[in-house]
């Protein structure tokens, strides 16, 4: 953002409790004005994981806070492997994935399918 150009992510803390709009609302609001209008990385996080302390919880949020930020989460070591000599010719890996819409949101919500190669 122009206000502050060093600025490379936003972390809202999202209250159980819908006041004044429900969590759905108000995260669709949050990502939009992140996305597109200010052009900066945002992460939501429900005040129940806040306070749900453990180590499964926090390596989420902190691998997706790495992700978004450019990091890398996860190395696989080939030359351990013993598909290695697959590898050392050119290769291309394509992913895909579905994400579904969670428990609550209505019937029309669709599910968003992506494929990466």
């Amino acid at each position: 953002h122009k206000s502050y150009p060093g600025l490379q992510m936003i972390v809202v803390f999202i209250n159980g409790k819908p006041i004044p709009l429900d969590n759905k609302e108000m995260y669709g609001h949050i990502k939009t004005i992140c996305d597109s209008e200010l052009g900066v990385n945002s992460q939501c996080v429900k005040d129940k994981n806040l306070f749900k302390i453990n180590k499964s919880t926090i390596a989420n949020i902190c691998m997706k806070l790495n992700a978004k930020l450019g990091g890398i989460n996860h190395v696989v070591d080939m030359s351990r492997s013993p598909s290695a000599e697959l590898f050392k010719r050119p290769i291309m890996f394509i992913g895909a994935a579905v994400s579904h819409p969670g428990p609550g949101t209505d019937e029309y919500t669709p599910s968003i399918a992506a494929m990466i190669g």
